[in-house]
């Protein structure tokens, strides 16, 4: 039914998303904010497919919220240069 596969859908697409290091912290919520959404009262879809995604996804990024959003997180890496060093060669 439409709650499952749209949902599935774009929950596959958000966790692709972050797997492939292109993911944002707002994935999280909106992730979230589509499991919650899906089978939002247990047992009203059905099948319980939503049920089964909806536990998934909340339990997945409660339980490793800060792997997940140090995944999401862009990393910073400094680069130092010496001005005119190039020229002195």
């Amino acid at each position: 039914c439409t709650p499952c596969r749209e949902g599935s859908g774009w929950l596959y697409q958000l966790m692709t998303r972050i797997e492939q290091g292109d993911g944002r912290t707002k994935d999280l919520d909106l992730a979230l904010e589509i499991g919650t959404s899906m089978g939002a009262m247990p047992g009203t879809t059905i099948c319980g497919l939503a049920d089964g995604n909806n536990w998934a996804i909340r339990t997945i990024i409660n339980k490793y919220r800060d792997e997940f959003e140090s995944r999401v997180k862009p990393s910073f890496v400094p680069v130092t240069m010496t001005v005119g060093a190039a020229a002195n060669g």
